[in-house]
């Protein structure tokens, strides 16, 4: 399963960090080179769409996922959280890793 997590893109975070990153992300793009948009410009959803891959997902399949999600979310405003589990040799217990990736579409106009 880790290179199917390693395929996709996103910012890879503990699943108990999920809410407190996915509120980062926007705050961080001017460290990444990027400038936030002003809050006059930014219109946002708060919605998350969640793409949980299972142990039988092959890599190819799960950027299949992960392109439609992406597709969704320029649709209908989204950010994606991708949870993906994985068994660690040695380990007795199921670890659930995530990323979060967000992306923004500009619209025709300041109201799209």
């Amino acid at each position: 399963m880790s290179d199917v997590f390693d395929a996709l893109p996103g910012i890879e975070v503990s699943v108990g960090e999920i809410s407190a990153a996915l509120a980062r992300m926007w705050k961080d793009s001017d460290a990444h080179g990027t400038n936030a948009p002003s809050e006059d410009d930014a219109k946002a959803i708060q919605v998350n769409v969640i793409l949980h891959l299972g142990f039988g997902t092959t890599p190819a399949d799960a950027v299949a996922k992960f392109k439609l999600a992406v597709e969704f979310s320029s649709r209908y405003p989204s950010r994606v959280v991708i949870l993906c589990p994985r068994i660690e040799d040695g380990s007795e217990g199921l670890e659930t890793r995530a990323k979060i990736y967000g992306e923004c579409f500009l619209g025709r106009s300041k109201g799209d």
